[in-house]
Order: C-alpha cells, then sequence, then structure tokens
C-alpha cells in the first residue's frame, strides 16, 4: 500500500539539520512510502539519490505561476552510458547542482578558474545590479569540458535553458574537440559563450598550474569599480548576464 506524507520544509532551518532532515526523507521513501515535500531550501533535494524522484518546479511568469513537472530519475535514465557518469559524478561532488531549481538562469562554467573569476568581477559591478544576478543566476560547475556536454543534456531534457561558458582552446587539440558537441548538445536551448582562446588569454596571463590560485591572485590586481576590470573581460561578462550590467 501507499503511505502519502506531507512534509513542509522552510529554509530557515539550519543547514546541518536540513541536512538530517533530508536523508530522513529518502530514507523513509521506499517503493511502500510515498513522500510528498514542498520546499524553498535546494538542502532537501539530492539529485545522486536513488529513489524515484518527480519535481514539479514552480516559477513566478509574470501575472501566474508556471508548473514544470518531470521525473529526475527517468532523465537521468535517458542519458547515455557515458553522461551519466559525467552527470553523476557532479552531482555525488556538488551539492549546489539542486539550486538550479530556484533560480531564473543557470550559467555553465568549466571549473573553479572561471568561478572565481566571475565571482570576483561580479562584486564590482554596483549594489543593485550585483544583488539581482545573486538573486537570479546560479554558476555550475562541469568539472571539466567534456562534463560540460552530459550536463547540458541533462539540464535542457528538464526545460532548463543554460548559459555554457568555455574556452575556445585552439591550441589544444583535445580540449577543442568538445566545442561541437557542446553546441551540439545545447542546440537552440540557451545558449553558449566562447573565450576567444582560453580565460587566460582573455585577461593577459599565463597559467599552467595552480590555475584556481593564479586567478584569485590576478582579481588582487583589480581596482575595487567595474570600471577597473580589463575592457575586453568586461565584455565578455556582458556576453554572459546580458541586460543586467
Amino acid at each position: 500500500s501507499i503511505i502519502t506524507t506531507f512534509f513542509v520544509s522552510q529554509s530557515r532551518y539550519h543547514p546541518s539539520a536540513a541536512n538530517q532532515m533530508r536523508e530522513a526523507i529518502y530514507e523513509l521513501s521506499s517503493s511502500s512510502s510515498q513522500i510528498i515535500a514542498s520546499t524553498h531550501s535546494p538542502y532537501i533535494i539530492d539529485l545522486s539519490r536513488k529513489p524515484k524522484q518527480v519535481l514539479n518546479r514552480l516559477y513566478n511568469s509574470g501575472n501566474h505561476v508556471e508548473c514544470n513537472t518531470f521525473s529526475v530519475t527517468d532523465k537521468f535514465k535517458d542519458l547515455q552510458e557515458n553522461d551519466k557518469s559525467y552527470v553523476k559524478m557532479i552531482l555525488k561532488i556538488d551539492n549546489y547542482v539542486s539550486r538550479i531549481f530556484f533560480t531564473k538562469k543557470v550559467v555553465i562554467i568549466e571549473g573553479d578558474t572561471e568561478d572565481i573569476l566571475i565571482k570576483e568581477s561580479i562584486k564590482r559591478l554596483e549594489k543593485s545590479k550585483y544583488f539581482k544576478i545573486l538573486s537570479d543566476f546560479e554558476i555550475i560547475k562541469a568539472r571539466g569540458k567534456a562534463s560540460i556536454i552530459s550536463l547540458v543534456k541533462y539540464l535542457t531534457s528538464m526545460g532548463i535553458d543554460p548559459i555554457v561558458v568555455h574556452d575556445r582552446d585552439s591550441n589544444e587539440p583535445n580540449a577543442e574537440k568538445y566545442n561541437e558537441p557542446i553546441a551540439n548538445a545545447l542546440g537552440s536551448n540557451g545558449k553558449v559563450v566562447m573565450m576567444n582562446n582560453n580565460v587566460e588569454d582573455e585577461l593577459g596571463y599565463i597559467a599552467t598550474y595552480e590555475k584556481p590560485f593564479k586567478a584569485y591572485k590576478k582579481t588582487l590586481e583589480w581596482g575595487e569599480n567595474w570600471e577597473d576590470l580589463p575592457e575586453n573581460w568586461r565584455n565578455k561578462l556582458i556576453e554572459i548576464f546580458g541586460d543586467y550590467i
């Protein structure tokens, strides 16, 4: 028999307590029980878990509320084996991926280097623009260029049209070969923002190792204002965030 339990999670709960609640919910869910949870907290969603999950994503669309319903489990099963491995890896190491269901726009980047540079850059915007981006955008790290393809397929299958940011890698054949598959996976469901070659070239420095740390050191050379960023890098960020900047 099916036993249905209603559960409401408030985002004010301590993160540690929310994590414990999440574990309890998934443990209680089985072939003989169904859990219905209403939440504003990404801490309650664990996309990597095996139980069958159906999400009803509600979002404000002007004067009415839209509801996008899909099975997280079925969408995952639809992926090819290699794609499943990449997506599972991302879900296992990045708890923030579930935030994609609570935001308006999703930006997929390659990794930590881009994450540091983008987040430190938008802090230089005027406060109203900065907070608007924080409110409406979520940045997801693919943890490698090859993983972008799988992540794009997974998100677009759930009705999420991401902005994909990656290097052109014109001098790196083993990396450049992923450019076309990324574009094909995305299709018309979002957009690609490509660096002229790589993000370090965009900012005029070289990094062959410790790339995230060297990116952070580069941000320390900038002033406190948006205009202090290199012009071509500002233009690239405008390409990513559009009218928000």
